[in-house]
């Protein structure tokens, strides 16, 4: 079929299309959602006790690092986000639009593990901004609960207890607006391509039962007539 002869059988089947694209506007329009989330990251730093020692800045215990990826794994639930090239990277930056995670700090990249702090990376991120602040609370909070249980079962002596500390305290949440022309660029034309192949089956089908039209009944009293 030459391209003059599909356009033909668009003008034809014009209603055919028309339908498609009234279905794909709708569907772009609904399934982009909105395109505006919050988010917010705070650091959680580890710290080893001080025994009776001033502690060194720059100084982290292998134990320490230890720690922190045993208390992000707990928070965590075996849920891992993908390892990106930059510890910078943002959950939204991933395509998660809600969700909550902690990861340690890692400098060493997508393929090579290289952790020289014990860090732990907390992120939030929602569509709902109330949601971002609720939800970094409780991931803190159950940083900390999941340090106390550990040190109980390993009974850990009073003066030996880990600190946590948070910073910033009280870290600021940021209005994310992410274009959602891409979507609706790949719905539009996912839509588009559908309703021409829709015109085209729709066409073939009308052309088919023309050539071969279904048999008539004929009353056998007439028959026999």
């Amino acid at each position: 079929m030459t391209s003059v002869e599909f356009l033909k059988l668009c003008v034809r089947r014009w209603y055919v299309l028309a339908l498609g694209l009234a279905i794909t506007a709708a569907v772009t329009l609904l399934a982009t959602g909105p395109n505006t989330v919050y988010y917010t990251r705070t650091t959680v730093n580890v710290l080893a006790p001080d025994r009776g020692k001033v502690r060194i800045v720059g100084f982290h215990s292998a134990d320490s690092i230890a720690i922190a990826h045993l208390l992000a794994a707990r928070v965590n639930n075996g849920v891992h986000t993908p390892l990106a090239s930059d510890p910078d990277a943002t959950l939204y930056s991933l395509g998660i639009r809600r969700g909550t995670h902690a990861q340690v700090r890692n400098i060493g990249g997508q393929w090579l593990s290289q952790v020289e702090e014990p860090v732990v990376d907390v992120q939030v991120v929602d569509p709902d901004r109330s949601m971002v602040e609720k939800n970094l609370g409780e991931q803190v909070a159950n940083l900390q609960a999941e340090l106390t249980a550990v040190e109980k079962q390993l009974k850990v002596p009073d003066g030996e207890n880990i600190e946590l500390q948070m910073n910033p305290e009280h870290p600021v949440i940021h209005e994310i607006v992410t274009p959602r022309s891409r979507a609706q660029a790949g719905y539009g034309l996912g839509g588009l391509a559908l309703s021409l192949w829709a015109a085209w089956a729709f066409d073939r089908a009308v052309a088919s039962r023309r050539r071969h039209p279904a048999p008539v009944a004929i009353d056998r009293e007439e028959q026999n007539a």
